[in-house]
């Protein structure tokens, strides 16, 4: 796997204050073909520009890449990207993405620069196969401005693949892994009927416990499986797509054994039987393209996650289990307005909504043969609640001179929370604290020369 990081310039120096990070050189300290220079990119700005430009800290693997590559995961894709770390939290088949250290719930995880929520502490997975990807795009460096405060170390945009260039087309990939006596499987109809474009893909993938020179792993095995509908046209300088996405998973969790019995645990299991998503999404784009005004486009998108998580304690004073049952709906729209009031100018505009709504039932029976610790029982506990976000951003990008170029950003957000049930005797239903913040962002960049 091949990644790309580019500056502006061979020598370009950045001078970045708040949340704006810093200009990369190629690691080689050259530039790749200057056809891969003009490569369009649009996660650093929301908008689209060519990587060259790009005053970000922005690595990308392009279509031609990801079909060199031979990996059975995005996460291990991503693994030799600079400044990127790997993890899956002991489950395996669920990679997580950390960027410059920072935990992976501080990375925001896009799909067509749409966010995948996924509120538990250990981050966003990624369950896209690399088949269904034609672009991934990389931004190490806050992108709170224009993402929001989960983009703290930085945003993974994964690209999705649209239709084709013949009215039918077809795609057939598969995988076997000897480690995990596991097979990747990957299909997909697309094409173009007249202007029309059109894609249906279907992934599988099952894995046994994993070998390795030492034996077995016990509790490593997972599976999963996904259904992708992308549908997308043309109407003159307007373009209207629609995309649905299906992923349903099952794994078990690796535990260390010493972990297991450390005291005063004696055995300790975890599982996640259950963590499926389904998700649409439609988008529009207008090309403007008037003195002013360039482009307008807005995206809205409802997503649902269900997901189910049990662990097994025992100690030397009782044995319990935990069963978590939680849903997660989400619905998102944005709008964006994209100007250039003056030539040297280059003005995003933007509303965000979000709104989330969480409700999850922990059932836990309790087997204690020491009641002054723990009393035998089953206890059900039930919450729901609900987060709706409001947030306006603007991003100015000023090309000062020919070698000098400043970015100013601001963004303001507003986050009203309310709890709706609970069974927890020291909580109440009403109306949680709301927040409101203003953050901004200034970038200052200086290209020594053009070439």
């Amino acid at each position: 796997m091949i990644s790309r990081t580019f500056s502006r310039a061979p020598l370009a120096v950045a001078v970045c204050a708040a949340l704006v990070p810093p200009v990369a050189t190629a690691a080689d300290g050259s530039f790749e073909a200057a056809s891969e220079l003009e490569e369009i990119v649009v996660t650093a700005s929301r908008s689209r520009e060519r990587l060259f430009d790009s005053p970000a800290s922005l690595s990308v693997i392009n279509e031609r890449e990801l079909a060199r590559a031979t990996v059975p995961s995005l996460a291990e894709l991503m693994r030799d990207i600079p400044g990127v770390q790997v993890t899956d939290s002991g489950q395996p088949g669920l990679g997580r993405i950390r960027i410059r250290g920072e935990e992976s719930r501080r990375t925001a995880i896009l799909v067509n620069s749409q966010e995948i929520t996924d509120h538990y502490e250990v981050g966003t997975p990624l369950t896209l196969q690399p088949a269904m990807v034609e672009r991934v795009e990389v931004l190490r460096g806050s992108g709170s401005v224009l993402y929001g405060s989960r983009a703290l170390s930085g945003v993974v945009n994964f690209i999705t693949r649209k239709g084709g260039t013949e009215p039918l087309q077809a795609t057939v990939e598969g995988g076997y892994d000897s480690a995990t006596d596991g097979y990747n499987g990957f299909a997909s109809l697309y094409g173009n009927i007249d202007g029309f474009e059109y894609r249906l893909a279907g992934t599988k993938s099952d894995h046994d416990d994993r070998s390795t020179p030492a034996g077995s792993m016990d509790n490593t095995s997972y599976d999963n499986d996904g259904l992708y509908l992308y549908a997308g046209r043309d109407f003159g300088a307007q373009r209207l797509e629609y995309t649905y996405e299906k992923y349903k998973s099952s794994s078990n969790v690796y535990v260390e054994e010493e972990v297991k019995t450390t005291y005063p645990l004696t055995d300790f299991y975890v599982e996640s039987p259950k963590r499926d998503r389904d998700k649409h999404g439609l988008f529009y784009r207008w090309e403007v393209d008037n003195s002013w005004l360039q482009s307008f486009s807005a995206n809205a998108y409802q997503q649902k996650n269900d997901r189910h998580f049990y662990t097994y304690t025992e100690t030397v004073w009782y044995a319990r289990d935990i069963n978590n049952y939680g849903k997660l709906d989400t619905d998102g729209a944005l709008a964006q307005f994209d100007f250039q009031p003056l030539g040297n100018h280059r003005l995003i505009a933007g509303l965000q909504y979000l709104y989330d709504e969480v409700d999850q039932t922990r059932h836990v029976d309790t087997d204690s043969w020491t009641p002054p610790i723990a009393t035998t029982g089953i206890e059900v506990i039930r919450d729901k609640a609900n987060t709706e976000t409001w947030a306006l951003f603007l991003l100015d990008q000023w090309e000062i001179n020919d070698q000098l170029s400043l970015t100013a950003g601001l963004r303001q957000y507003y986050v009203d929370g309310k709890l709706d049930e609970t069974d927890r005797e020291s909580l109440e239903p009403g109306k949680l604290d709301s927040d409101d913040e203003l953050i901004g962002s200034l970038g200052l960049v200086w290209a020594a020369s053009e070439t």
